[in-house]
């Protein structure tokens, strides 16, 4: 999912639910227990600025955010990188209309349940839309002090029918709020290690990002640290009428 951009974005890994286009969610049998946590970046992360297409180069700057928050409801593991026939790690929150927020520059533990030993090459994210996020330094049109609110699934940049999202039953849902006043739409985002395999098996483009490396399940107890891949990923805009202060894409992965 890719903020602003209509493709795939930085999402981050939320509830156990029937989707379209694959099997039903089943909760995850008695293995090996695995504890996720966060983390901004991994060794030598690349810089968002070396990825990104050229755009007013001239005026397009880049830093780190200090902050990231986002709320989570439910994570949901898939061996398939089409995504189908997914178990469920962890209800994060205790019903279905509560989310856990977390803050993914501050290398959280997200998650710790109990998985069978395997090679997991999606994860389901059962998020919510709205995110805020503080900008490290202040650069350009950002400002260290200032914290950005972020509606990603909103209605003025999803207008027409060739972008959408699927909700936690599988069925598609409708666009809703702003930056200013932004809704909580309960959306699913899949981290695929084979990102046209989930989208050939009826998954939108807006709602898949391409995962660097597959979450590995090999021994009780097992940690692996979900590297959201966040450095370089605020973005100052000057130029732009809406997000002059904007968090791009990521590039997340295991490790």
């Amino acid at each position: 999912m890719r903020i602003g951009r209509r493709s795939g974005y930085w999402s981050v890994l939320v509830l156990g639910a029937t989707l379209t286009g694959c099997n039903a969610t089943s909760t995850a049998p008695a293995g090996a227990t695995l504890t996720i946590r966060g983390a901004l970046r991994q060794g030598a992360a690349t810089r968002l600025a070396a990825v990104m297409p050229p755009m007013a180069a001239d005026s397009v700057t880049y830093g780190d955010p200090a902050e990231a928050w986002i709320a989570f409801r439910q994570i949901d593991v898939s061996t398939g990188a089409d995504c189908t026939t997914p178990v469920t790690v962890q209800r994060l929150a205790g019903d279905a209309d509560s989310a856990v927020v977390f803050d993914l520059a501050s290398n959280p533990t997200i998650v710790t349940g109990a998985i069978p030993a395997g090679t997991y090459r999606c994860i389901l994210v059962h998020q919510s839309d709205v995110l805020r996020f503080r900008p490290k330094t202040t650069f350009g049109s950002c400002d260290s002090t200032q914290v950005y609110t972020q509606d990603l699934y909103r209605a003025e940049s999803f207008a027409d029918s060739t972008y959408w999202f699927k909700g936690p039953t599988g069925a598609r849902i409708a666009p809703s709020g702003t930056d200013a006043a932004p809704v909580d739409n309960r959306v699913l985002t899949l981290l695929t290690t084979d990102s046209a395999a989930a989208v050939s098996a009826g998954w939108s483009p807006a709602q898949v990002t391409t995962l660097g490396a597959p979450l590995v399940v090999s021994e009780a107890g097992a940690v692996s640290t979900f590297v959201w891949g966040g450095q370089g990923s605020v973005m100052s805009n000057p130029a732009s009428m809406t997000r002059p202060c904007d968090l791009g894409p990521t590039h997340p992965t295991f490790q």
